[in-house]
């Protein structure tokens, strides 16, 4: 499933990205790039909040029986594109391996000894994947930041068939005008059919 840098995703991105879309993408990440790293404790991997600085974070509990794993929650908007999920994963995958919030041997002092992150992404096969990270990272991030940081995180409007995910800076202002304005009354005999 292959994405452009700018607004081109596939429809598995289309999909609302929430704590169960991500523990699927680490299920893939893992699968298809980490299969060599044994699953040395339970992985739970999540959204958290929106960090300007930070993409992801990997910590061990103690006694060493959970990681966790938490990405930023911007990274769930559909529009930010599959790659930057993946490669966030991927990075976060190459501490566990190395020790680094797992209770795997640890093989250096420090995280990113020797721009160990970078070399390690590339000999898995994410080059391509990393590319497209860094392009959307230097030219799209500060002003998605911008954009999105003080949006809420989701809304929900009330529709004939159902609700529908709304997770866009540009529309959550009129998202949140058209939830004030009054609900027109449902008829006496159409409520009690119900």
């Amino acid at each position: 499933m292959e994405e452009g840098v700018r607004g081109k995703v596939t429809p598995f991105a289309l999909l609302m990205r929430d704590d169960d879309w991500l523990a699927a993408h680490l299920d893939y990440v893992w699968d298809r790039y980490f299969a060599d790293t044994p699953r040395a404790n339970h992985v739970d991997i999540g959204f958290s909040k929106r960090w300007k600085a930070r993409l992801g974070l990997i910590t061990l509990c103690e006694p060493a029986d959970k990681t966790i794993i938490r990405l930023n929650g911007l990274l769930s908007l559909p529009v930010v594109p599959e790659c930057i999920n993946t490669v966030t994963i991927a990075h976060e995958m190459v501490h566990y391996a190395r020790g680094f919030g797992s209770p795997l041997p640890c093989r250096h002092k420090h995280p990113h000894h020797g721009n160990i992150i970078e070399k390690e992404l590339l000999s898995r096969g994410l080059g391509t994947e990393y590319d497209r990270y860094l392009d959307w990272i230097d030219g799209e991030w500060d002003a998605f930041y911008q954009a999105n940081a003080r949006a809420p995180r989701r809304l929900w409007l009330p529709r004939q068939s159902g609700a529908t995910f709304v997770g866009v800076a540009d529309d959550w202002r009129e998202a949140a005008a058209t939830l004030r304005q009054p609900r027109p009354a449902v008829p006496e005999e159409t409520a009690q059919e119900n």
